[in-house]
């Protein structure tokens, strides 16, 4: 599922509708996600498709130009990229567990990389994966075009645990063109109640911008759930 994920938007520009940006029909009619998401965006920010003369605007062309490579392009400079390229079209890997380029599996790091299409343009992710000390961390540097798009993350698994109790941390930060600087923090909490039942809390808060995943309006939010293991021993 992830591989394909990953691989969609290039087989829509590619294989299933590709186009000749250039070409004003092209634009007239759209057809195909691309092309559709790069004119909503480009229009999203008040910009002309068509100049006075009815070519089409070369800003715009390059943007549609840039997305597609470099999103083909950020793919294949991710080393996951063809660890599920072989599970899609051969065996499954079998819960095999992830090799670090750096380290070992109690002290190590090791990357992957994010294509995301948003309100603000593409977004390309990187994402740092460490172990230290049994402890998880993600840290993730976030580059987006044709509007102002930059951002960084952390996201820090189990960092408070305490016999029955643990907790999740995450905080994100960014400087976007129509909502400026923001941030936003989360955290999950699990208390163990017996063998079989945990209860989770996840308060959260984030201000005016846009966050995968998440609406673009200032917003605090609170989630409660129960989970009940059947067969944990």
């Amino acid at each position: 599922i992830s591989f394909a994920h990953r691989i969609m938007y290039n087989l829509y520009a590619f294989l299933f509708t590709p186009v000749n940006p250039e070409d004003p029909g092209s634009w007239k009619e759209v057809i195909g996600d691309p092309i559709t998401f790069t004119k909503l965006v480009w229009e999203f920010g008040g910009r002309s498709v068509f100049l006075q003369d009815s070519t089409i605007n070369r800003e715009l062309v390059d943007f549609y130009k840039k997305s597609i490579y470099s999103s083909l392009l950020w793919n294949l400079f991710d080393m996951n990229f063809y660890r599920e390229a072989s599970s899609f079209f051969g065996d499954e890997l079998g819960g095999k567990k992830a090799k670090y380029l750096i380290g070992n599996e109690d002290k190590g790091w090791t990357y992957g990389t994010l294509f995301n299409t948003c309100v603000l343009g593409a977004e390309l992710y990187l994402n740092n994966y460490l172990r230290i000390k049994k402890r998880f961390f993600v840290i993730y540097f976030k580059y987006g075009f044709p509007f102002e798009n930059t951002g960084a993350g952390i996201f820090a698994k189990n960092l408070i645990d305490i016999g029955a109790f643990k907790s999740d941390i995450c905080m994100d930060v960014w400087k976007q063109e129509y909502y400026g600087n923001g941030f936003a923090c989360n955290t999950s909490l699990k208390y163990l109640v017996r063998n079989q039942f945990v209860i989770l809390m996840q308060p959260q808060w984030k201000s005016k911008g846009y966050l995968l995943g998440m609406p673009t309006d200032k917003c605090t939010a609170l989630a409660i759930a129960m989970k009940f293991y059947f067969n944990k021993n």
